[in-house]
């Protein structure tokens, strides 16, 4: 029994090697190609490929101007640059630093599907690379225009002086560049369309954008009314009533003023759920401010801008980055 047990780990351990010394070779072949990979690396196209996907295609913001706090001023408290509690320690506003591991920025995220008319880019963005396109075809057309003409003199030259040349020996190349031109013909006419289309809808998003973003803040609640600005202007409305006599119209028409709050707008129901990934200090007008993992009320979507409009739990509606969320449509 125990000669039969070594016999047979004998021929086990055979079977092994011969597995083993017919695996060597695929992995020696696949450790070639991955050190070809590792050769291949470029760092720079790699950094270059993420930001053509990601920008957002608008022109760079000027610098920020940084306060001077060298010098003592009166700080208000709706100032959102430092913070200083009451223990006198200067409070640094910034993403919120939390425990939690970091996010991996290139992982489990559908890869976008790239278009020939640049859709799956921001408006923007996609007029600016069409209209690229739209002058490289161009500059491929006249190049093509001129081998036509430059083919049809030595054309002539061949015909009038025979020595010089086969004038049949030409037709082959003037062929292929009078196909060559209409192709690029019609390349310039498909990518005239999508720019004109393209243009069109970053009209419509501008337009949109501005005059979301014109809409004056709605006041706080907190802020008390300013007694002296109420005082002069309540001065100047008695002035000019008395001044101006009432006409019968005024006297006569009925005031329903009293009755205004009995018809106030309906509130526009949230058409998705988002939470925020960064933290955000909306200083600038229309903007809002939110803290990391924070839940909000998706009321409008990215319009191309960049930008989405929010609405907190707390109340106040405002726009945020649209790169700072992570959006669940109803």
């Amino acid at each position: 029994m125990d000669e039969r047990r070594a016999t047979h780990l004998g021929a086990g351990y055979g079977l092994l090697s011969e597995a083993e010394l017919q695996v060597v070779p695929i992995i020696a072949k696949c450790l070639e190609g991955m050190k070809v990979a590792a050769a291949a690396v470029d760092s720079k196209n790699d950094s270059q490929v993420l930001i053509e996907l990601h920008k957002s295609g608008f022109a760079r913001p000027g610098d920020v101007e940084f306060e001077d706090f060298s010098q003592p001023m009166n700080r208000a408290p709706s100032d959102s640059s430092l913070g200083t509690p009451s223990d006198g320690r200067p409070e640094l506003r910034g993403p919120a630093r939390s425990g939690r591991a970091k996010r991996w920025p290139f992982g489990k995220k559908n890869k976008t599907v790239v278009t020939e008319d640049f859709s799956h880019l921001p408006p923007e963005q996609q007029r600016k690379r069409l209209q690229q396109q739209l002058e490289d075809r161009n500059r491929e057309l006249q190049k093509e225009v001129d081998q036509r003409e430059a083919l049809k003199k030595m054309k002539d030259v061949y015909e009038k002086t025979p020595q010089m040349g086969d004038p049949a020996s030409l037709e082959p190349r003037i062929t292929e560049t009078l196909n060559n031109i209409e192709r690029l013909k019609l390349e310039v006419q498909k990518y005239e369309a999508w720019l004109a289309e393209a243009e069109s809808r970053v009209l419509s998003n501008r337009g949109d954008s501005l005059s979301r973003h014109a809409r004056p803040p709605d006041p706080p609640a907190s802020a008390p009314p300013d007694s002296s600005s109420s005082s002069n202007s309540g001065s100047q409305d008695n002035k000019e009533s008395s001044e101006e006599p009432p006409s019968e119209e005024s006297q006569d028409a009925p005031i329903y003023t009293e009755f205004d709050e009995d018809f106030e707008e309906e509130p526009v129901s949230p058409i998705g759920h988002c939470v925020a990934i960064y933290h955000f200090e909306g200083s600038s007008e229309g903007t809002i401010s939110m803290a990391e993992g924070e839940d909000l009320s998706l009321m409008e979507e990215d319009k191309g801008d960049g930008w989405t409009r929010v609405r907190r739990k707390q109340g106040g509606e405002g726009y945020v980055p649209t790169s700072y969320l992570r959006v669940t449509l109803n």
